[in-house]
């Protein structure tokens, strides 16, 4: 653990945040400028292996992308539309499965 410790601290000291292409498909950070202190917390509870970095960003992603679907729905119930009737509705699903037939043909 100590090796790992002296790792992450290594890393919060170096230079500005700069992104290196370890593998084709992974991405390291190699300054993501945190303290020593939360460096040593989050290396003590595992969270900078790879995969709880992975795991975090996911769920970060996840959140984000949550919380920009609610701000959209937030932003639609404000426009001021009458809601649609249940006749609309169904005109509408008509028109979209009629659409979705035609270009599968």
């Amino acid at each position: 653990m100590a090796r790992e410790l002296k790792l992450a601290v290594a890393r919060a000291a170096r230079p500005p945040i700069a992104l290196r292409a370890s593998r084709p498909r992974h991405i390291c950070l190699t300054n993501p400028g945190i303290a020593d202190k939360l460096a040593r917390e989050a290396t003590s509870a595992g969270l900078l292996t790879p995969q709880a970095i992975q795991r975090l960003l996911r769920a970060e992603i996840r959140r984000r992308r949550v919380n920009q679907m609610f701000n959209a729905a937030d932003r639609l119930a404000a426009l001021d539309f009458p809601p649609l009737t249940e006749a609309e509705v169904e005109t509408e699903i008509k028109a979209v499965r009629a659409k979705k037939r035609s270009s599968n043909l």
